[in-house]
């Protein structure tokens, strides 16, 4: 192997692969499809900027559906 293939190979183990996660259409398909294992993306982030900034139907949904959904798909 030559340095540049080991350099290759060393950073490919480093990748974090993430999905910005907002609660919307494509980004809960995007976590059924993750759960289901047809793409390689284990981490979902979500970031709530506060209560009385986001509309609350989101964050219910998010809430009740998507973090339980989550949660039974890493079992």
């Amino acid at each position: 192997m030559t340095e540049s293939t080991i350099n290759e190979a060393q950073e490919s183990q480093r990748t974090l692969r993430v999905i910005s996660y907002g609660g919307g259409v494509q980004s809960t398909a995007l976590l059924v499809l993750s759960a289901a294992g047809r793409i390689d993306f284990p981490t979902f982030l979500f970031s709530n900027i506060g209560d009385d900034s986001e509309n609350p139907a989101p964050l219910q949904y998010i809430r009740h559906v998507a973090v339980p959904f989550a949660r039974s798909s890493m079992d």
